[in-house]
């Protein structure tokens, strides 16, 4: 499910090039696709967990592995393009007559956020620079950069980019000095997310070790902290508040009280 925002205007002329007729009603319905992202990252998530509970201790099929796999590098896809997409959205109300979720603010902070969505080189910035230039010019201070939540989105975002982004080296795996420049065992990425979650306990390579539901579980709820982080710095109720009981990390989606539930902002 996602939300949209329905505006209705009345035209005052009529016309055959086009122009609505007088009277008539006219709707622009606004998709906020952030929200199918964060709850495809929350389905990956238990896809993941439910295999892992049901082959736990039992050998893995090759197609087992591939679907374990599978699961996780969309989980990670979808969490930080839950992300990108909020950014996007956010700039993109303030740029509308009603001004969407920023109608809160001062008409200065929304024509300000409004001008930074035009700005080339920020459109081109990293996701977590993009939040922080909206709320600069929401007026708002940004997140601190050295607290866990954000350390952690940034190590989101690092993941993922090694598998969008894939170098050949990354799983090497060898004896000392064998591997290759850039792999993940030897590298600064591994010891980052070490005491994240826990490795998958199956797995015989410890470059992909971290390929489980643990990491999936981590990564959503910390984009989904981060997001909620920034809709309390403007003041507003998260984009995603509605679908929440559909964020449950759970392998039995039917009970949502736990793994979220604890984020829940009430503004």
């Amino acid at each position: 499910m996602t939300e949209s925002n329905v505006t209705r205007t009345h035209s005052s002329s009529c016309d055959l090039a086009g122009t609505v007729p007088h009277g008539f009603v006219t709707v622009s319905i606004q998709t906020y696709y952030s929200i199918q992202h964060v709850q495809a990252a929350a389905l990956f998530t238990r896809n993941i967990r439910s295999l892992e509970s049901n082959l736990k201790g039992a050998p893995w099929s090759e197609e087992d592995r591939v679907a374990g796999l599978a699961y996780v590098a969309a989980a990670l896809f979808s969490a930080v393009a839950f992300l990108e997409a909020l950014a996007s959205e956010l700039y993109a109300d303030a740029m509308v007559p009603h001004a969407g979720h920023l109608k809160h603010l001062s008409a200065g902070a929304i024509a300000a956020v409004a001008a930074a969505a035009e700005n080339k080189q920020l459109q081109r910035s990293p996701i977590t620079a993009k939040f922080d230039a909206l709320l600069l010019a929401a007026g708002r201070d940004r997140l601190d950069k050295g607290a866990t939540i954000c350390q952690d989105v940034e190590l989101v975002i690092d993941l993922r980019n090694e598998l969008t982004h894939y170098k050949a080296a990354f799983f090497d795996m060898g004896t000392t000095g064998m591997n290759r420049m850039g792999a993940f065992v030897d590298g600064k990425l591994k010891r980052a997310i070490s005491r994240k979650f826990l490795p998958r306990d199956d797995s015989t390579s410890q470059a992909n070790s971290w390929m489980g539901a643990g990491c999936c579980q981590w990564a959503t709820k910390a984009v989904v902290a981060y997001a909620e982080a920034v809709s309390s710095a403007l003041g507003m109720r998260p984009l995603h508040d509605h679908v929440r009981k559909a964020l449950s990390l759970e392998e039995n989606s039917g009970d949502v009280s736990g793994d979220l539930s604890s984020l829940t902002l009430d503004k």
